[in-house]
């Protein structure tokens, strides 16, 4: 961290209200980060708060609580999902497997679905909802969505566009034991850019 004179970063873990109220009760912080998700509880009681917060990429408290004195720094998941898909739709791929974490529990996929389809809609293009599948955000998701995917697979899907990349990591290692070749045979394309080494 760089430190100015007269400030010095500490770090605080922060679990419950009451790790809050220990916090607001010690000396008043020139300014708060908060990372990570929190329930709302836990981000109301930062709200009177005499110093600024600034909550990273947790919209969904900001877009629930939209008076909320907290600053929120996100990224912006519509314009990820607008550039993923523009690239897909460029190298003519049409028949694009979307894959999402659960909709209605996460903003970030809403939004990202968001510029998916801003971008479908840019070529005049219409999302077919047979074509998105949700699962859980997690390595072991892929499996519970093989039969979809095998479905899309046998009607022409030449690409698979996940809204998060520990899920094209999963679909990766799926169709290699498939023994289908990546991009050969079909594309990938992943958000988050996580550093993993892929394997069989």
């Amino acid at each position: 961290f760089p430190v100015t004179i007269g400030r010095y970063p500490t770090l605080n873990r922060i679990e419950s209200h009451d790790d809050v109220r220990q916090l607001i009760n010690g000396p008043t912080p020139a300014g708060l980060l908060v990372l990570g998700k929190h329930t709302d509880s836990t981000l109301e009681a930062l709200e009177d708060l005499s110093a600024p917060v600034v909550v990273i990429d947790d919209r969904d408290y900001s877009s629930r609580h939209p008076l909320s004195h907290l600053y929120d720094f996100s990224i912006d998941d519509v314009s990820l999902g607008l550039i993923a898909t523009q690239h897909l739709l460029s190298q003519g791929h049409r028949n694009i497997i979307l894959l999402f974490g659960h909709l209605d529990k996460s903003s970030v996929h809403r939004d990202r679905m968001m510029g998916v389809q801003r971008a479908f809609s840019q070529q005049n293009l219409n999302i077919d909802p047979n074509w998105l599948i949700e699962t859980d955000v997690t390595l072991k998701g892929i499996n519970n969505i093989q039969t979809a995917l095998d479905r899309l697979l046998n009607q022409g899907a030449t690409a698979i566009l996940c809204m998060a990349d520990i899920l094209s990591i999963g679909s990766y290692n799926w169709l290699v034991r498939k023994g289908i070749s990546v991009p050969q045979q079909i594309s990938i394309i992943g958000i988050d850019k996580l550093n993993i080494v892929t394997g069989k």
